[in-house]
């Protein structure tokens, strides 16, 4: 059996997997809303692919989040099933979950959005309008860094939230620094976590700087967390220049 932990968060890289522990994201957060306009939701969770053909049980270790959850998941054999077709939801706020799941199952993390028309009483969509996928995240120990590349859309004016997970038993200390690897102006930023929790948080973005101090492309953007407890980390960029659209994909092993 392998284990693995659903989480919330956003994530540059991504895999599916089916051994080792690991930790993935489950839950929901309103999109920026101006009265009756157009609108979306985000959402994370992971998508369980079952390639054996017996059903398969997933046992529910650990949740930490608003959500309840049954102690046991059953994948029908050959199916491929998102947690809220077996659990409901997700609600809104983001949680975590551990899950010790059997070698046949494959867990894709992903994070998905839908349109919405608050106003319009249509329908809701038959699916998300797009997603990416997401990490499987690892609990590391305190004070070891957690490194995210590739935080930049090129050079579009962007946002930054970060999640962090604190596994431990204390409230932890979480130090998150943004950096430009070309410029010499990072953004240092320490938040507060709970034990046993997850927050998420905005942080300042440096801007791209005018004289690079080495041959790094000037747009580039990568943060680093450091935890006081055990803890995994993610990062999220979000474009502030237009509404989330995912006009391309590539599948996962």
């Amino acid at each position: 059996m392998k284990r693995y932990m659903v989480v919330a968060a956003a994530a540059l890289f991504a895999a599916s997997a089916s051994a080792s522990e690991s930790w993935v994201l489950f839950g929901s957060v309103l999109g920026y809303r101006n009265g009756c306009d157009p609108s979306y939701v985000w959402k994370t969770e992971p998508i369980f692919h079952n390639r054996s053909a017996a059903d398969q049980i997933i046992a529910v270790l650990h949740r930490s989040g608003t959500f309840s959850l049954p102690g046991t998941l059953t994948i029908p054999a050959g199916t491929s099933l998102p947690l809220s077709l077996l659990a409901g939801g997700p609600q809104l706020g983001i949680g975590v979950i551990e899950l010790d799941a059997p070698a046949d199952v494959t867990v894709q993390p992903r994070l998905e959005y839908e349109n919405i028309l608050p106003c319009s009483g249509a329908a809701p969509a038959l699916g998300p309008s797009g997603n990416i996928p997401l990490p499987l995240f690892h609990v590391v120990e305190a004070g070891q860094a957690q490194l995210h590349y590739g935080l930049d859309l090129g050079i579009q004016s962007v946002r930054v939230n970060v999640g962090v997970y604190n596994a431990g038993t204390r409230t932890a200390t979480a130090t998150i620094v943004l950096q430009r690897p070309s410029c010499n102006n990072p953004t240092s930023t320490s938040v507060t976590v709970p034990p046993d929790a997850l927050i998420q948080v905005p942080i300042p973005v440096p801007p791209i700087c005018s004289v690079p101090v080495n041959p790094s492309p000037p747009f580039l953007l990568n943060a680093t967390v450091v935890v006081d407890q055990p803890s995994f980390s993610y990062a999220t960029t979000v474009s502030n220049g237009q509404s989330p659209n995912v006009t391309f994909g590539a599948g996962m092993p």
